[in-house]
């Protein structure tokens, strides 16, 4: 049983998002382009960063994460963030 187990969880998780997978990220997993992935999402969900990457990624994919987050994230910030949000360049390539 340990060895199905084991080739289960070598065949449906990649080492880099594994902790990814309790659920912490509400994007798509599949997507390498997903905030999921970008290191600054990773550590914080709500560093203005991120919230650029995701405003970018929900602009270009139709993810259920982006539904779910966005309107979350965007909710907390004062005019002055989203300002400062908006005008930064955008980190997603």
């Amino acid at each position: 049983m340990t060895y199905f187990l084991l080739r289960w969880l070598i065949m449906n998780f990649s080492p880099s998002c594994f902790i990814l997978q309790d659920d912490r990220c509400s994007f798509d997993l599949g997507n390498s382009q997903s905030p999921c992935y970008f290191e600054a999402c990773y550590e914080d969900s709500s560093h203005p960063e991120c919230i650029r990457y995701i405003l970018e990624y929900c602009s270009q994919w139709e993810d259920r994460g982006c539904v779910i987050e966005l309107p979350q994230h965007l909710n907390k910030r004062d005019k002055k963030e989203m300002e400062q949000i908006t005008t930064m360049e955008s980190p997603y390539h």
